[in-house]
Order: structure tokens, then C-alpha cells, then sequence
């Protein structure tokens, strides 16, 4: 095996320095270290991905686990020489490129494969490690600055979900993939590529389901029955803005949201063609923005007197409860209750609850949430049952 060095000269124009250049062509081969090369007959292999979408991550959210062929995603991989492994002084190998999906050939790439423009090769020696992400419906356009360096991580700062070209876009980022030396095969021994696998990195609300204990109405109306209207529910006080970051942690996923602002408030309403009339089968109500700003919530600072679920709710009522809670992250639920003194006459009262969110939960990365609410006259109680769930966790493979 022939093991050898090379070394880049200046040209030189004269005889008289031929002496010199080789003196030192000697010495620097006398302190070079010995490295195996590849035959360069053999031919380069290029980079290809395979990705999916995870747990953890249109004008709609991406869900399920597939990552459709109509979307796209950028990436950066990092050089590391052998010897050394992430994030041991690497290099930048690939640089922020668009990735799509081609359903036919085109030379060199093969047919029904994820790849960028430009074709890339793997490497003859060391590895590469890779991050990458995708807004889905706005994966190359979107207001932010990004940026992705070894020592760093990937950042996103200055990011807003209410921005145009940002709203309702599912932002994903992928699992950081090192050491990685050639592509992945399958089963058949088909050529797949560098694993890829996404996770929503923003939280997902889907809306608001609000029913009654029991039937207030009854049928016929008739003196006592009681018909609740929902009118509006509000979240107030939620940031809109904020950075992302996700260290160079390799092995463990570590991400996290920072420096939240510009609170919003979004008010949702029922569905369009369904009663706001309550009964024990839930009212709908949804607002246009699907995907919001994970973030911690700040606790009211209210002290609860009582301890029961009654008595809470009683005072969750009371102007001191709600001059607390105005300031922080909250739920507004407005409705009104309408009591019969007969078939057609009846009183009406209009009813604000509020509730801060910290007391119900925050708002996770890669969190897909429902909130349920019951209101019960008997006792007076209105019960909150917020629902998590995460999006759908499962490989996808992209070739690039």
C-alpha cells in the first residue's frame, strides 16, 4: 500500500531556485505524517439523506410522520478530519443548502431522491456531522436571523410567529447527525442516506371544546331551564418573538426557547354553522393561528383562600383574582347564561372567567394541545381539562 503525502508548491519561473524548492520538498516530506489515500479510480459517492418526522415536531402544521415530497429543507454538515471526532475543531463542509425532492433522474442523482442543486460527495476520509431544518410551507423565506456553527449549534433569532410568511409555518429541526461516513441502505441494500429526523420545534393549539355538566335546557323550555352561549374565548398575554437555539450536543437533544416578547392576544370563536348554545356535547372554537411561541408562563401571584375546586372557581370570579392574573398570561372565556321564567321569557347574565395559564400548564416544544372546558351549574364550578399531545414521533428518510 502506497502511503504518502502531498504537498502544494508556488510556481516558480527559474532554474535557480529548483535547488531550494527541492531542499524543501525534502524537509517537508521528512515531517509529514502518513496517510492512507483511496484510489482515485474509484468513483465518489454522493451524499444522499433520509428523513422523517419525529416526536418530540401549507398554512397548516405538518402532521403525521411523513415528510411530504412537496416541502423542503436546508442543511449544513461539518468536516471532521480522522483522529478526530464532533466537535473537535471541524470544518464547514456544506453550507446552508436547499435539499428538495426529485422524482426523476438527474445526472449524477438518481430518480425519487432528496437532493440539493449542487452535488455533494462524501468525504474519502473522516466523517461529517449534520444539522438541518425546514419551515415546511416556508422553508427558504422566513424573518429571522439563523445561523448554525459548531461551537454554537443551530440559533434562530428574532423569530416571530405572527410575521407574514412565518405564521402557521411548522418550523422542524432535525436530530444532529455525527460521524456520519457514507449513506444508509435498506433492508435490500437500496441506497437511503444520512438519517434525517425531524421534530416540531414550536407548539401547536389546536382550539377550545366547551360543554356543560349536564342538560340546563331540557325540551321543551319551560320555567327554570337555563341556556348557556359561549361568546368568545381569549388567550391573553402570549409572546410572539423569540430565539431558538439548539447546542452541539450530539447525543442528547438539547433545545430550548429564550427571550420571549411582544405579547399578543388571540381571541377564538365557534365554528363557523355550529350553535354557540352549550350542552353536554362540546362547542368548537378555533382562531386562524395554529402554531404559537413555546414559552414558560409567569405565575399571577395570586394566593388561592380556599382549597376546593368550588371554591377556586369562585374566586377565579372576584375583581382581586383577575386584577392578578391581567398582567400575565391568561384564558378569557366570556359566555352568558340565560334563565327561563317560562317558554319564551327568560333573564340574561353575562359571565367572564379568567384563569392564567401557568396554573394549567405552559406551552412545550413539539407540543400539540387541546383545551377542554366544563361548566357546571350545579355547583358552580367551571372545570379546566388542557389535553398534550405530542406530534407524532416516527423515522423519516430524505435523500439529498
Amino acid at each position: 500500500m502506497n502511503q504518502y503525502c502531498i504537498i502544494n508548491f508556488f510556481k516558480v519561473k527559474f532554474m535557480k531556485k529548483s535547488i531550494l524548492l527541492a531542499a524543501a520538498a525534502i524537509a517537508a516530506l521528512a515531517g509529514c505524517s502518513k496517510v492512507e489515500v483511496k484510489s482515485v479510480d474509484e468513483a465518489p459517492a454522493r451524499i444522499s439523506w433520509n428523513a422523517v418526522v419525529g416526536k418530540h415536531s401549507t398554512k397548516a402544521p405538518v402532521e403525521g410522520t411523513t415528510f411530504s415530497t412537496g416541502l423542503s429543507f436546508k442543511t449544513f454538515a461539518f468536516y471532521n478530519a480522522n483522529g478526530t471526532t464532533w466537535p473537535m475543531d471541524p470544518s464547514l463542509y456544506i453550507d446552508n443548502q436547499e435539499v428538495n425532492y426529485y422524482a426523476a433522474a438527474v445526472a449524477p442523482f438518481v430518480a425519487n431522491s432528496w437532493h440539493s442543486e449542487t452535488v455533494n460527495y462524501w468525504p474519502r476520509q473522516g466523517s461529517l456531522t449534520f444539522f438541518s431544518y425546514s419551515f415546511a410551507n416556508k422553508p427558504v423565506s422566513f424573518t429571522g436571523n439563523l445561523t448554525c456553527t459548531a461551537a454554537d449549534g443551530l440559533k434562530l433569532v428574532g423569530y416571530d410567529v405572527n410575521e407574514t410568511g412565518n405564521k402557521n409555518s411548522d418550523f422542524m429541526v432535525a436530530d444532529i447527525k455525527d460521524g456520519q461516513r457514507q449513506n444508509t441502505t435498506n433492508a435490500a441494500g437500496a441506497e437511503k442516506g444520512v438519517p434525517t429526523i425531524f421534530r416540531h420545534a414550536l407548539t401547536q393549539i389546536v382550539g377550545f371544546y366547551v360543554k356543560t355538566e349536564g342538560d340546563y335546557k331540557g325540551a321543551p323550555l319551560k320555567a327554570g331551564s337555563k341556556v348557556i352561549e359561549v361568546k368568545s374565548i381569549k388567550i391573553v398575554n402570549a409572546d410572539s418573538k423569540g430565539d431558538y437555539t439548539m447546542t452541539n450536543d450530539a447525543v442528547t437533544r438539547t433545545e430550548s426557547w429564550g427571550n420571549q416578547s411582544d405579547s399578543k392576544t388571540y381571541e377564538y370563536t365557534p365554528v363557523a354553522g355550529k350553535s354557540e348554545a352549550l350542552n353536554t356535547t362540546a362547542a368548537e372554537l378555533v382562531n386562524e393561528q395554529k402554531i404559537f411561541l413555546p414559552q414558560n408562563f409567569a405565575a399571577s401571584g395570586y394566593t388561592y383562600t380556599g382549597a376546593s375546586l368550588l371554591e377556586k372557581s369562585l374566586e377565579r370570579q372576584t375583581p382581586t383574582y383577575k386584577a392578578a392574573v391581567a398582567a400575565v398570561g391568561h384564558i378569557e372565556l366570556n359566555y352568558t347564561i340565560k334563565t327561563y321564567t317560562d317558554a319564551t321569557h327568560f333573564s340574561e347574565e353575562e359571565v367572564t372567567e379568567l384563569i392564567a395559564l401557568e396554573e394549567i400548564g405552559n406551552w412545550g416544544i413539539n407540543k400539540k394541545i387541546t383545551y377542554n372546558i366544563k361548566i357546571d351549574l350545579s355547583s358552580n364550578i367551571i372545570y379546566w381539562d388542557p389535553t398534550v399531545v405530542a406530534w407524532a414521533e416516527e423515522d423519516q428518510t430524505i435523500t439529498i
